[in-house]
C-alpha cells in the first residue's frame, strides 16, 4: 500500500512539472519585455501619478525597520555621550599585619561563594536556601566592616547596593520560606 501511495506521488509531481509553462525572457518568441518607467504615451496622462508614487516609493523606503529594530528581544547597545574615563585604581589597603590581611583575604572568598549561592538559589527559585546564603553573605560582610581595614569590602567591588540588594533577598527568601 506504502509502495503504491509513494509511486501516485511520484506520478503526481512528474506531470504537474511536465505541464507547468516554462519560463522565458521573451526574446525567444519576439516579445520585447516591457520597459521600464511611464511610456511617451503615458506620460501626458500618468505623469503625476507616476512620481506619486515615486514619493510613495521613498517614504516607504524611509520608513523600512532594521533588522534590530524588528526584533525587541535584541539588546540595543547605544552609543554613550560621556567620554570614558577610566576608573581610579583602588587606595592601597593599610593592614596591622599579615594576619589581618590573610584574615580578610579568607573572608573576602567566603563572601564572594556566599554571594554567588545566593544569586544562584534566587534564580532557581530555591526561596529557603536563598534566604540561608543571603543571611550568611550579610554576617561575612558585617564581620569584614569591623575586622577589616574601613573601604575593604568596597575596594574589592562590593557596594552598599549589593549589601542592600542582598538584604532585601534574604527577606524575601524568608518571607516566602515561611509561607510554604
Amino acid at each position: 500500500m506504502k509502495a503504491r501511495l509513494f509511486c501516485v506521488v511520484i506520478l503526481w509531481g512528474t506531470a504537474l512539472w511536465l505541464a507547468a509553462p516554462i519560463s522565458t525572457t521573451g526574446s525567444e518568441d519576439g516579445i520585447d519585455p516591457p520597459a521600464k518607467g511611464p511610456t511617451v504615451e503615458d506620460k501626458g496622462e500618468n505623469h503625476k501619478e507616476a512620481s506619486g508614487n515615486k514619493q510613495t516609493a521613498r517614504a516607504l523606503k524611509n520608513t523600512k525597520k532594521t533588522a534590530n529594530e524588528d526584533r525587541p528581544w535584541i539588546i540595543k547597545e547605544r552609543p554613550s555621550k560621556k567620554p570614558e574615563t577610566p576608573p581610579k585604581p583602588p587606595a592601597p589597603v593599610k593592614w596591622k599585619d599579615d594576619a589581618q590581611r590573610l584574615q580578610c583575604e579568607t573572608l573576602l572568598k567566603k563572601l564572594q561563594k556566599s554571594l554567588f549561592k545566593a544569586r544562584t538559589y534566587s534564580i532557581r527559585g530555591d526561596t529557603c536556601a536563598t534566604a540561608r546564603h543571603a543571611d550568611g553573605f550579610l554576617d561575612l560582610a558585617n564581620r569584614c566592616n569591623k575586622k577589616c581595614p574601613e573601604g575593604f569590602i568596597k575596594s574589592n567591588g562590593y557596594s552598599e547596593k549589593i549589601v542592600q540588594n542582598v538584604k532585601v533577598l534574604s527577606e524575601l527568601g524568608k518571607k516566602a520560606c515561611l509561607d510554604k
